[in-house]
């Protein structure tokens, strides 16, 4: 679900929310679920990138706008998500702007064993880019994969980079909702 980010804030926001599109396309040139009651209540995070209150303000948009989805098998499997012909349903929340694709995916059904959350950030020429955290925002894997192809696992050191660029721009994002 796409989410109207068009409005009076965005126009002094559109240089900043344009350096940290470039930085994650940079950055990619190569690509949660918190449980139900952790989308009532947020964890702590462990990021300086994303505050509490931007998280919490998240989390609420995924709840009240998010849509359900079925994730590509080929990403989540390579993600350590699922297995062989598994599927993985979760609530979505996305938002597209001059092509760049930004989009937090958590599944309630995994429980308290395996909860996670799943940021993804895609270019203009469908490259993208996915990282599992755990509650906290802690990156727990990665994976890059272009549009079609089968997703590459990537060292989280490699991607750390990158992911702290695309919680940069949920953190702008949050304080447009």
């Amino acid at each position: 679900m796409a989410v109207d980010i068009c409005g009076s804030k965005l126009a002094t926001l559109r240089m900043s929310y344009r350096s940290i599109s470039a930085l994650l396309f940079v950055a990619i040139a190569l690509w949660w679920v918190p449980n139900s009651a952790a989308v009532e209540k947020p964890a702590a995070t462990a990021s300086t990138l994303l505050s509490q209150d931007e998280w919490a303000k998240i989390l609420k948009q995924l709840k009240e706008k998010g849509i359900s989805r079925t994730l590509p098998t080929r990403v989540t499997e390579e993600l350590g998500l699922t297995k062989g012909a598994e599927t993985l349903s979760v609530l979505e929340l996305a938002v597209e702007r001059e092509g760049y694709k930004h989009g937090i995916y958590m599944s309630p059904s995994l429980g308290q064993d395996r909860p996670f959350v799943i940021f993804v950030f895609g270019t203009p020429e469908n490259r993208w880019m996915g990282f599992v955290t755990d509650l906290h925002l802690k990156l727990v894997a990665a994976a890059t994969w272009n549009t079609g192809e089968t997703p590459i696992r990537l060292p989280k050191e490699a991607a750390q980079s990158a992911f702290d660029n695309e919680l940069g721009s949920w953190a702008v994002l949050a304080e447009l909702f």
